[in-house]
């Protein structure tokens, strides 16, 4: 009885007050009535399936909060995520943290996973390959609009 008294005042603060809480990141965490769980917003960024901002339930992992979104993508480089742990409150600071998803595939060790918080984001970055590929699909643009530039040039002013 106490914990869905409970719930039920978190619910009405909530929604009284709007969405904002002390991060302020302009989310705010939640209750989800098919889980029966409370739950917190995480930003979920880069070489996933569904990138976007997830309510995820305390308890849950980064693996969890991955999973999620979709998992990652063929082109994430899951030995460099990042978590980007936003400052809570005044005199915190931003903490960026590294994280070997791989390793961690390999290992199934828990202590390389940091724990998940309200308002942290967490970034998947592409593999190396990919940003080659899109520099040389930049360039072969490049290189084909300077091509019709000269073949332009040349029948413009070829000899008659």
């Amino acid at each position: 009885m106490r914990k869905k008294l409970f719930i039920s005042i978190l619910l009405f603060v909530s929604i009284s007050f709007g969405q904002n809480y002390s991060s302020g990141t302009g989310l705010s965490p939640g209750y989800d009535i098919n889980s029966n769980k409370l739950t917190f917003p995480v930003k979920i960024w880069g070489e996933v399936v569904r990138p976007g901002i997830y309510q995820i339930p305390l308890g849950w992992d980064m693996m969890s909060a991955l999973s999620q979104a979709g998992g990652p993508t063929l082109d994430a480089k899951l030995t460099d995520v990042r978590v980007l742990r936003a400052k809570l409150g005044k005199g915190e600071k931003n903490v960026l943290i590294f994280v070997n998803v791989r390793e961690y595939i390999e290992t199934g060790d828990q202590s390389l996973l940091p724990e998940i918080r309200a308002g942290d984001t967490i970034m998947i970055p592409p593999k190396f390959g990919k940003r080659v590929g899109e520099f040389f699909n930049s360039l072969r643009g490049l290189m084909a609009i300077v091509q019709t530039a000269v073949m332009i040039e040349y029948y413009f002013n070829r000899p008659n």
